[in-house]
């Protein structure tokens, strides 16, 4: 490989939460989070992402008219892109 990368940093959003230390403990715990869910009279099995991050989504949607009609998900990208980077301790101007 020509080009070096390093991966310094990680973020999630997932049915075990939104922040590295409830992501481990909800992954290393015994209990699922899978649930069932009716849609159209029919049960389905899911996972849904905690209220707490549905918030963060509605509140990252309402903060710019550009981000009104994003789908869920590729907010979620945005909020994790943002926490990652948060987390690396990368500041502007910074040279790679």
């Amino acid at each position: 490989m020509k080009t070096k990368i390093a991966i310094t940093s990680i973020a999630s959003i997932s049915a075990l939460g939104n922040n590295l230390d409830a992501i481990w403990k909800n992954y290393s715990s015994k209990k699922t989070f899978i649930i069932t869910k009716e849609f159209n009279k029919k049960n389905y099995f899911v996972a849904t992402i905690p209220a707490e991050c549905k918030v963060e989504i509605e509140n990252l949607r309402q903060s710019s008219n550009k981000y009104k009609s994003l789908d869920d998900t590729v907010l979620m990208a945005i909020l994790c892109s943002r926490k990652a980077i948060h987390n690396a301790g990368w500041k502007q101007g910074n040279q790679f």
